[in-house]
Order: C-alpha cells, then structure tokens, then sequence
C-alpha cells in the first residue's frame, strides 16, 4: 500500500469521523408545560385556602355580630309603664347619668357614659330612644321640669359620632 492507500486510509477515518461526529449529550428538560401547570395548580390551591379563610373570617364576624344584637335583645326589660311611643324596653347596657344639685349641664365625667351610649345605639339606627329624667323631693315638679335637663343630653348625643 503505499502513499494512495494510506490518503485513502485518512479519507476514510475523516469521513467517517464527520458523518458520525461526537456523540450529542442528551438533556434532561423539564418540559415547561408541566412546570407552569403545577405552578398553576399551586398558585389556584392557595387563592382557594386563602378565599376560604376569608369567608371563614367573615363568617365568624358575622356570627359576633349576630351574638352582639342578641345581646342587646336579651338586655332588653320591658317596663311596666308606657312610653311616648308605645312599649318601653330598658337595657342594662345603656347607662345612666346623673346631674349635680340645681345644675342642668352635662358633668365631665357622664361625658364618656354618654358617648357609650351613643356608639351603642350607632349599631342599632331601628332603635328609638326615650330620654327620661327623674328628680327627687328637692323642689317643686315645675322647678324640676324647668331645669330642662334632657336637652343637653339631646343635643350631646346628636352631636356625637
């Protein structure tokens, strides 16, 4: 063989070498499909929880709130006399207030019992309210009814929030 055949040889390795190249490393892809699917389903799982968690919470709101009306049902008391408006309840919740001696203004103290009152009655508007006020021996009933006491107690829960 001489210098044709080792040419040839060469020829031969080099083609060959060519035709079947290195051999191509096979990746491992994730396909990008699945990913985003199970992301899909993760990220809709976690709106559900958290939808859930929220009609739960509402839910128990609603059920404190129903517990609160409930409340202030129970507190109520019929009395024995009648009102303005018909049948009078009373309710523990509400509280009194009291005026000094010969005084009509509203103290500092009963201010706050007054903006109890008032934010109590905010939650239920259906309410009527019947402001009573009552004197003792002191004085004769024309003196009393003078003093006019009720209205600063209108006008301070008219004027609360």
């Amino acid at each position: 063989m001489g210098k044709k055949g080792l040419v040839v040889l060469v020829l031969i390795l080099c083609v060959g070498l060519l035709l079947t190249g290195c051999p191509k490393k096979t990746v491992m892809k994730e396909e990008p499909s699945t990913r985003k699917a199970e992301e899909a389903v993760a990220e809709r799982e976690k709106a559900a929880k958290l939808a859930a968690e929220q009609e739960a919470a509402r839910i128990r709101e609603e059920e404190a709130k129903k517990a609160k009306e409930k409340e202030f049902e129970k507190s109520l008391v019929a009395k024995r006399e009648p009102g303005i408006a018909g049948e009078v309840f009373e309710s523990r919740l509400l509280k009194d207030i009291h005026f000094d001696f010969d005084r009509y203004d509203i103290r500092p103290e009963d201010t706050q019992i007054l903006k109890e009152n008032a934010a109590l009655l905010s939650k239920y508007p259906q309410v009527k309210v019947q402001v009573e006020g009552h004197c003792d021996e002191r004085g004769t009933n024309e003196y009393n009814l003078a003093l006019e006491r009720g209205e600063p107690v209108r006008r301070k829960n008219i004027s609360s929030p």
